[in-house]
C-alpha cells in the first residue's frame, strides 16, 4: 500500500427520511424520534438505542492521510468552512473522491476501529441514498487485482477494522478506542462525545462536531501504527519516517482544531514515537 487513509463518520438521526417512511409532515422532532425507536424495537429511555444504519446521516467524515509522497493530513471532507450546515452529498462524494484518486483497494490502506459495523456501512448506504458513484468502495474482488484484497471482504485487509482485529472477530472481546488509546499511553478521547453529536448538531454546533471527528481519525490512525509496528507490517524505518511527517504536520497545521491542539499538549508525542 502507497497510502494510509484512517477514517471516522459521525452522524445525526435522519428526520427527513424517517417522516418520509412514515408518510407525514411536520411532525415534531420529539415524535420522529420515538418512533424512529420503536422501528428498532427499542425503548426511547434505552440507553443503547442506536438507529437503523440507514437512519444515519452523515454530516462529519474526516481522514487522517499519509502517503509517500505527500506526507501526513487530517482532512475534514465537506465544505472548507467548518460553522455551515455540513452538506452530506458532498462530504461523501469528497471522501470517495480521496479514494479513487488514491487508486482504491489496489494502493489505498483504509483503517477503522468498527468501520465495519457501522462507518462503512453508513457511507455505502447513504452514498446510495445521495446518488453518489464510488466504485472502489463497493468494490467485491469482481477485478482480479483486488479479488483477494477488497474493500467489501470482511476477512480482507484492504479495509482494516482495528476493532475487529484486535478482538481476533470474537464480540466479547471488543473494547472501546478510547480505552486502548489510554492504554498506549495516549491522553485518550476529547471533545463532543458520540452520544452527544445529535443535540450538538441540533445547536449548530457544527464546528465541534467536526473537531471531535477529526481526532477520532487522528487517534485511529496512531493506533493503526502501533498495531503494524507490533505485527510487523511497518518496520522501524517506516514508523519513524512516518512519525517525522506527523511531527512536521504538528508544527504547520496542528492550531486549527483546539481539541487536536490540547491533545498534542498532553501527549508526548515525541517520546511516543520513537518508541
Amino acid at each position: 500500500m502507497t497510502s494510509i487513509v484512517a477514517f471516522d463518520a459521525e452522524t445525526v438521526p435522519d428526520v427527513d427520511l424517517a417522516l418520509q417512511v412514515m408518510g407525514k409532515k411536520g411532525l415534531p422532532y420529539a415524535d420522529v424520534i420515538e418512533w424512529i425507536h420503536k422501528n428498532r424495537n427499542m425503548r426511547r429511555d434505552d440507553p443503547e438505542f442506536f438507529p437503523k444504519i440507514l437512519y444515519h446521516k452523515i454530516i462529519s467524515l474526516c481522514v487522517a492521510y499519509w502517503s509517500h509522497g505527500d506526507g501526513f493530513d487530517l482532512i475534514r471532507t465537506g465544505d472548507e468552512d467548518a460553522t455551515k450546515d455540513p452538506i452530506e452529498a458532498v462530504i461523501l462524494e469528497e471522501f470517495s473522491n480521496i479514494i479513487e484518486n488514491e487508486g482504491g483497494a489496489k494502493s489505498c490502506q483504509l483503517v477503522s476501529f468498527n468501520g465495519r459495523g457501522f462507518d462503512m456501512p453508513a457511507i455505502l448506504q447513504r452514498s446510495l441514498i445521495c446518488n453518489i458513484p464510488s466504485p472502489a468502495l463497493w468494490d467485491d474482488g469482481r477485478e482480479q487485482s483486488t479479488k483477494w484484497n477488497n474493500y467489501q471482504s470482511r476477512f480482507h485487509n484492504a479495509h482494516m477494522d482495528l476493532m475487529d482485529k484486535l478482538s481476533c472477530f470474537m464480540p466479547q472481546c471488543k473494547s472501546r478506542l478510547n480505552d486502548f488509546l489510554i492504554a498506549l499511553g495516549l491522553p485518550g478521547k476529547m471533545g463532543v462525545g458520540g452520544p452527544n453529536v445529535a443535540q450538538a448538531y441540533r445547536d449548530r454546533q457544527f464546528a465541534e462536531i467536526h473537531y471531535y471527528c477529526e481526532l477520532d481519525a487522528l487517534c485511529t490512525f496512531l493506533l493503526y501504527m502501533r498495531y503494524s509496528y507490533v505485527t510487523g507490517e511497518l518496520n522501524q524505518t517506516r514508523c519513524n519516517a512516518i512519525g517525522k511527517d506527523i511531527m512536521a504536520w504538528i508544527e504547520d497545521d496542528v492550531g486549527i482544531n483546539p481539541i487536536v491542539t490540547q491533545f498534542i499538549e498532553e501527549w508526548e508525542w515525541d517520546k511516543w514515537l520513537k518508541g
